[in-house]
């Protein structure tokens, strides 16, 4: 069986003098691995698909456990974006945060589609911080984590500004300041300003090429990165991207 499908490789590991094993995202199946035999070689037709950011069109054979791939037509190899050390950790941090929240032969076509948009922007943009938030964002967005920021996850009450709310990590939303027992004793609960959480939401419900025209101050993002970071401890605590230890010093 055949199968052509868009795709971007994940992850590549050697094996043997010419081949590699390929983690690959792609739209018909998800994350799957594929042999790519001979790709290592000089002037190989298929070569490109042996590097990490290798966007394109596969097509891929049914063999055994695992695919395998008998062509490859490179799209985008993101080279740009190694011109920058920052810009090329960030990228691998959003490829190995892909691997890792992703869940074998399980399509999530929009997750793709928005991880080819940050690495797009991040070939000519220099906002890392709102690049990193936006496709954390997704992830909890297109895995079914995403944050009540809309209104009371108890009285249902809608986040209008009329009443003070705060954030409740455990529980993955907000409370109105009526739903509290007592903020001052619940550890859990946090108090961020309103924008923040319509910023959040924003992110959630747009593309990349709208989020960046939007002007949005480093104060907020900051207070937003602080959240979200704090959000992913608690909601996806098995999630360890060591990519992620070399873009911590990036700031709005």
């Amino acid at each position: 069986m055949y199968i052509v499908t868009e795709g971007i490789v994940l992850r590549s590991v050697v094996y043997k003098d010419s081949d590699a094993i390929l983690t690959l995202f792609t739209r018909k199946m998800g994350k799957v691995s594929a042999y790519a035999r001979n790709v290592r070689k000089l002037n190989h037709m298929s070569m490109a698909c042996s590097q990490v950011f290798a966007y394109g069109t596969f097509q891929l054979r049914a063999k055994g456990k695992m695919m395998n791939v008998v062509s490859f037509d490179l799209k985008d190899n993101y080279y740009a974006i190694t011109s920058s050390l920052d810009k090329t950790y960030l990228a691998y941090y959003l490829v190995d945060l892909t691997e890792q929240v992703s869940v074998e032969s399980q399509t999530n076509h929009r997750l793709l589609t928005s991880l080819i948009e940050c690495l797009d922007f991040l070939k000519m943009s220099e906002k890392l911080v709102l690049t990193k938030l936006f496709y954390q964002i997704k992830v909890l967005t297109y895995s079914g984590l995403k944050p009540e920021v809309l209104k009371c996850m108890n009285c249902g009450i809608n986040n209008d500004g009329g009443l003070r709310f705060y954030f409740h990590m455990q529980d993955g939303g907000l409370y109105c300041r009526r739903c509290c027992n007592d903020p001052q004793e619940d550890v859990m609960l946090e108090s961020y300003d309103n924008t923040t959480y319509r910023l959040l939401n924003y992110l959630s419900q747009n593309a990349m090429s709208e989020v960046s025209q939007a002007r949005i101050s480093t104060i907020l993002l900051s207070e937003l990165a602080e959240l979200i970071e704090k959000y992913y401890i608690v909601h996806l605590p098995d999630i360890s991207v060591k990519s992620e230890e070399f873009i911590r010093h990036i700031k709005p």
